[in-house]
């Protein structure tokens, strides 16, 4: 009987975590809104932005305690692929807001000139709007923090 209890559990946690997933999740109350023109995401209130200049795509960075943001929207920003095959990197695929996209966790070098060391990304390479792509890019202090990144991550919105 027990264990009809646990897999019913089981199955609810699963379908929950699909939803959650799909649909996002609204952000806590004091967070705020960044309006990127083609999409928008909320980030919490200890970060500002730091100023950033892009080549070929509209970019942005955003520095917090104990998270730095930055992501790039265009025809050529970073696909996450080199780093699925990095030592103890987690790969997920996920769709948020209707669209798929690959997320990926590992540990940068400590010579790698960013802040943190903690690296938490998500690429969207088809957002079907004529060839542009998207990819957050998050370095946190440390992995306890992914948690509040992917909650940015799920609040991501595209302006149709």
């Amino acid at each position: 009987m027990h264990t009809r209890y646990l897999r019913i559990s089981i199955a609810a946690a699963f379908f929950l975590s699909v939803l959650y997933s799909i649909h996002g999740s609204e952000p806590p109350a004091e967070w705020k809104k960044v309006d990127a023109k083609r999409f928008s995401f909320f980030i919490p209130p200890d970060m500002k932005l730091v100023p950033t200049r892009g080549i070929d795509s509209y970019v942005e960075s955003y520095r917090g305690t104990n998270i730095d943001l930055s992501f790039d929207y265009g025809p050529y920003p970073d696909s996450l692929n080199p780093y699925k095959n990095f030592p103890g990197s987690v790969t997920k695929t996920l769709k948020i807001d209707g669209k798929e996209a690959l997320q990926v966790s590992f540990t940068n070098s400590s010579t790698s000139g960013y802040r943190f060391d903690q690296v938490i990304a998500i690429h969207f390479r088809d957002l079907g709007d004529g060839g542009n792509k998207l990819t957050l890019w998050a370095t946190c202090r440390t992995k306890e923090h992914y948690s509040a990144v992917e909650q940015i991550f799920s609040t991501l919105r595209f302006n149709k």
